[in-house]
């Protein structure tokens, strides 16, 4: 996928604790109803006029739902994709993207890796447009690991909880909408999303095509999975 400059641009400017637990201030809270009719209280702040900071704890979202199944054994255990599911309520969106299995620790900005490079990412793109390529308007949804300038190579505890990003696709390569919590069961990530988050997350549909991804990098090599496999058979 495209490198998206201004993703990571407003990566490297907040404090993110990846598969770490994730605290958040609150300026405004927004009541959210799911099918079920539960409230959920979602904690955002803003940081910049056009990009926020929410977390929506270990919230799930329930409606329709789609399952995918990728093949197992074809990939490191972490970044193996097997089975993904994306569902559509009244009021929200989710993913779940689980792999072959998660380590008890990550090693994270080995000494290879160069400065600013991908190290760690697990996502969805969303084909909003339906044209099989990634484009102007579409979304992808990733919770990504940096290597920055300053860091130095370390090894970390896997825990229950990592920052996905919500990002826009645009000509120039794409904007972040949203920093938000989502939550890591075993080898399983779940994503939730308000409809209200943004217009955009509003136009997805139970129909909308999709493509999940796992990336690893350690500067000496790198491993990717995705389901479809072919951009062009995404479904």
């Amino acid at each position: 996928m495209k490198y998206i400059a201004n993703k990571k641009a407003a990566l490297k400017n907040i404090t993110l604790l990846f598969l770490g637990l994730v605290l958040f201030s609150c300026s405004e809270n927004t009541n959210l109803n799911n099918t079920n009719g539960n409230i959920i209280k979602s904690m955002c702040t803003n940081i910049n006029e056009s990009l926020l900071e929410c977390d929506f704890k270990d919230a799930v979202c329930e409606g329709s739902v789609r399952h995918f199944t990728d093949e197992v054994g074809d990939n490191k255990p972490f970044v193996d994709l097997t089975e993904m599911t994306m569902t559509v309520g009244e009021d929200c969106i989710g993913f779940t993207i689980s792999v072959d299995s998660m380590p008890e620790k990550l090693t994270l900005n080995q000494d290879a890796l160069k400065v600013n490079d991908l190290n760690y990412s697990w996502g969805v793109w969303l084909d909003l447009n339906e044209n099989s390529y990634p484009m102007d308007g579409d979304l992808r949804v990733t919770i990504d690991k940096y290597k920055w300038e300053e860091n130095s190579e370390t090894t970390i505890n896997i825990m229950s909880k990592a920052v996905a990003s919500v990002t826009e696709l645009s000509l120039s390569g794409g904007d972040a909408i949203a920093f938000i919590s989502s939550s890591l069961s075993e080898n399983t990530f779940n994503i939730y999303l308000p409809k209200s988050l943004h217009s955009k997350v509003a136009k997805i549909l139970i129909t909308t095509p999709v493509q999940f991804s796992a990336t690893f990098n350690d500067g000496k090599s790198s491993y990717r999975d995705y389901y479809p496999s072919d951009v062009t058979t995404i479904n």
